[in-house]
């Protein structure tokens, strides 16, 4: 949602970009990951975007996409092999919709304290220096531009707040 916001705030003042999409992976994991995944398209929608999950056809402004994973999870063993198979299948739905809706560049939400956590975890299990490096910028189409803001930001409430 704060990712949205900013969007949102940039296209108002900057006038860009024309055409977004706001994704939601609902990976089937817990029972009420549906009516999650239905309330942030419901959010959106009272941002002024369009919310929109099957649709084909492009509307200038904000989109919102429902992208349910394939897999089935339940019965997979480790909690870290559970998320590293969760983020491989995310990643691969959220590539598959944006090349069907022309979209070259994905933004994630991920913050700070995503970072910290990776980190930590990292460093628990025994990571060499290369995986203390946590989350990237960046890789390849993915960008993460709110790695430098922690989950709750104090700034002015009159600009905005993460949360």
């Amino acid at each position: 949602m704060a990712l949205c916001t900013l969007l949102q705030l940039h296209r108002d003042k900057e006038g860009w970009p024309k055409d977004v999409f706001s994704y939601t992976v609902d990976h089937k994991v817990r029972p009420e990951s549906q009516q999650e995944a239905r309330l942030v398209g419901e959010w959106t929608t009272k941002m002024g975007m369009f919310t929109i999950m099957h649709a084909i056809e492009l509307i200038s402004g904000f989109q919102h996409r429902i992208l349910k994973l394939r897999e089935a999870w339940g019965n997979v063993g480790k909690h870290g092999k559970l998320e590293t198979l969760l983020r491989n299948a995310r990643m691969k739905v959220l590539l598959e919709q944006a090349e069907a809706d022309n979209v070259d560049t994905i933004l994630t939400g991920h913050h700070q304290d995503d970072q910290y956590e990776t980190v930590l975890l990292r460093l628990a299990r025994g990571s060499t220096i290369i995986g203390l490096g946590g989350i990237p910028s960046s890789r390849g189409c993915f960008f993460r531009p709110q790695l430098d803001y922690s989950k709750v930001c104090h700034l002015p409430t009159s600009l905005f707040c993460l949360f």
